[in-house]
């Protein structure tokens, strides 16, 4: 799981601890402002009405909205929200004010309405309200955190490093190989004095396949600043830059050879670009995602290079396969396509 994820489950949690405590406090001054008054026990008595009669007011809006079919029913609940259900909330804590012992005002009974009305709806706004800051406070706190951990040396061994020449562009690859033990947590990019995270979901120039980190990076965009978060075989944290760039190789298309159940691909690709059609040949195009293999983490996997198909209904091998790249300069998505070649006794059976 994202640590980031973990610190903003804290902050929220010691927010809900405040708010409890405030919302306590008030209630506190509430009561004690009614017992000066002789009527601690009347206000008790409303107050612990007052969730049941919130509950009745929400179902004077749910059972209608339910019961309404088709785009009216949001109309319905809408509607009934801000006429049918506060009307009703207030009309019952006047009447159930008036059972007390002794009997509460109407501006007394109203008055305890609308605190415990209040006792909602703001913290709900104020929740709609905190998202933003509350995520920048969690990912500032993880990466100063982060920042602290002490420099160490990167522990893997950075071998396969080629060189692919496609339609898209010139392409750089390469494979961090994890040693036993080691357990790669995330890759970070330093992007405008910020490390941001890098192999997340959908990256597509990072992918992991266990504890392995890959880049598949375009040799047209700015090389990365990169570090490597990691545990070692005792659970410590350590934090590790990486200078790494393109390799002096030579330069090799980028090769996908049809096997008999799935794909060998020159270099494993981030699963998010690859795109794969298994209709039958003579049906209509129709691109899906692969499945990508499971890695045990929220990092972008790897489409392995020995890649294979699971089966299903619709076909049983890969018609054509294809890499989704963002072109810069006309701002509009690239498609490289690799078609399968049809043997003539394909072209027979079919």
């Amino acid at each position: 799981m994202d640590d980031t994820r973990t610190t903003t489950m804290l902050i929220w949690s010691v927010i809900a601890l405040a708010g409890v405590l405030l919302a306590g406090a008030a209630l506190a001054i509430e009561r004690r402002a009614y017992a000066r008054r002789g009527l601690g026990g009347a206000w008790l008595w409303l107050r612990l009405w007052t969730l049941p009669i919130l509950g009745l007011s929400a179902l004077s809006v749910y059972v209608p909205a339910t019961q309404t079919r088709g785009p009216e029913a949001l109309a319905v609940m809408y509607l009934l929200l801000f006429t049918l259900a506060p009307g009703l909330y207030f009309a019952l804590h006047l009447g159930v004010g008036r059972l007390a012992k002794p009997p509460l005002a109407r501006r007394d009974s109203a008055g305890i309405a609308l605190s415990g009305l209040s006792l909602i709806i703001v913290p709900a706004v104020f929740v709609q309200l905190a998202q933003g800051p509350v995520h920048a406070l969690a990912r500032f706190i993880q990466q100063a955190r982060l920042d602290g951990l002490p420099a160490t040396p990167l522990p893997h061994s950075i071998v396969q490093q080629r060189r692919f020449d496609l339609p898209a562009g010139l392409m750089w690859s390469e494979r961090w190989q994890a040693p036993a033990g080691v357990v790669t947590e995330r890759v970070e990019q330093r992007i405008d004095g910020v490390f941001v995270r890098a192999d997340g979901g959908g990256a597509s120039t990072l992918c992991r396949l266990g504890e392995d980190v890959y880049v598949f990076w375009p040799l047209d965009r700015p090389l990365p600043n990169l570090r490597v978060i990691w545990r070692d075989a005792q659970g410590r944290q350590h934090r590790s830059d990486v200078a790494t760039g393109p390799p002096q190789t030579p330069t090799a298309p980028f090769t996908v050879t049809w096997t008999q159940s799935g794909l060998q691909l020159a270099a494993p690709v981030p699963t998010s670009i690859a795109l794969i059609d298994r209709r039958p040949e003579g049906s209509a195009e129709n691109f899906e995602s692969p499945l990508p293999a499971p890695i045990g983490s929220d990092a972008e996997a790897c489409l392995p290079a020995d890649y294979q198909l699971m089966p299903m209904s619709t076909g049983d091998s890969v018609r054509t396969f294809a890499l989704r790249f963002w072109n810069r300069t006309t701002q509009a998505p690239l498609f490289v396509r690799w078609q399968r070649a049809v043997t003539a006794s394909e072209s027979t059976l079919r």
